[in-house]
């Protein structure tokens, strides 16, 4: 499947996006017409990645500057080499210092400031350029976060994070989809583990979690340790609930409309099943396993034919492969499906 929401990482890594930067930037000898028209066109027809265009060609603008500064440096070896054999030709032992004046000290203290403000300016544009991980309908992706904590993302999800985490900093992620995490103790008190998942913010100090950030709702459900749930971007309300913690076995949910966390116990290994791609279902109606099949999929389930609603199945499934596994649901419900991308019809 074609994706069509690039990060400022893709833009960067991309040699056709290069080009067409260092193009508008003046940087460019040859004709680039071509590749122009295409990356205008593209940035037209998806607006949602404006914004990473920009700030890409921003940093490719500042890399560019740095590796000009590093290239009127001189050849260092070359020219250590030519101070060496002055330095054994003209030293006087008794005034070792006199042979090299101050200038040339100060000449090549330029020489290496200039190699380390380049190498600098490249290493900060480097970590300055945070992840981004997506994963297509029906894939499940691991991965592994600069503390060494691990993340399964579900289908259809992403994923965002700095490259490099300070001990004395929070650990943020921002989550768009589903994804069960088992993250690492905390060092200090400052390097807490927060999740931004649409509306909520979800706290940690070291657990596993699972969330689910998914039609206008984000649900947590804890495995292990403490977790803290608040409302993020929004205005408290006197009726709303704006935080609340989970212990184990319990699950919570955020309503994004109204701003409201309500709280419950959930069956834990049943709702865990997902992340090895297998669901249990246990005389299960269809309208749960719809919702289930949306929230771990990734996908928009329809159902035309009414009656499938109050009927009921008993099954251990496997979803390692999507359509293989809509069709096993269909048949147990004797329906038929089509799918069409994240558009998924029983009927």
């Amino acid at each position: 499947m074609e994706k069509y929401r690039y990060s400022v990482e893709d833009l960067l890594v991309d040699a056709s996006f290069q080009r067409y930067a260092c193009g508008i930037l003046g940087e460019e000898d040859v004709d680039i017409s071509e590749i122009r028209q295409f990356w205008e066109d593209w940035c037209a027809q998806h607006p949602e990645n404006q914004a990473a265009a920009q700030e890409a060609i921003e940093l490719i603008k500042q890399l560019r500057q740095a590796e000009s500064y590093a290239a009127v440096v001189p050849d260092i070896d070359k020219s250590w080499q030519q101070v060496l054999k002055r330095l054994q030709t003209t030293r006087q032992p008794q005034k070792p210092l006199v042979t090299i004046g101050w200038r040339t000290y100060l000449r090549y203290a330029a020489v290496v400031f200039i190699l380390l403000s380049a190498i600098a300016a490249s290493s900060y544009l480097y970590f300055l350029v945070p992840i981004e991980v997506y994963t297509q309908i029906g894939e499940n992706r691991t991965v592994t976060l600069p503390d060494h904590s691990t993340v399964v993302l579900s289908g259809n999800s992403s994923l965002q994070y700095a490259r490099y985490w300070g001990s004395n900093r929070p650990r943020e992620v921002w989550l768009k989809g589903k994804a069960y995490f088992d993250v690492r103790h905390a060092i200090s008190p400052d390097n807490r583990f927060v999740v931004h998942a649409g509306k909520a913010r979800i706290e940690v100090l070291g657990t596993s979690f699972d969330v689910t950030n998914r039609n206008e709702a984000t649900k947590v459900l804890l495995k292990t340790g403490k977790v803290k749930m608040e409302v993020e971007q929004m205005q408290p309300s006197s009726q709303a609930t704006v935080s609340t913690v989970l212990m184990p076995g319990e699950e919570a949910e955020l309503s994004e409309k109204s701003g409201i966390i309500t709280k419950k116990v959930t069956d834990l290994e049943h709702s865990m099943n997902w992340v090895q791609q297998k669901f249990v279902f246990d005389n299960t109606p269809f309208e749960e396993v719809a919702k289930t099949i949306e929230e771990n999929c990734g996908v928009k389930v329809t159902i035309r034919k009414q009656d499938l609603r109050t009927r009921r199945i008993t099954a251990h499934l496997d979803a390692k492969n999507l359509d293989v596994f809509l069709t096993g649901v269909a048949r147990l419900f004797d329906a038929k499906v089509k799918r069409k991308g994240d558009s998924v019809v029983f009927y």
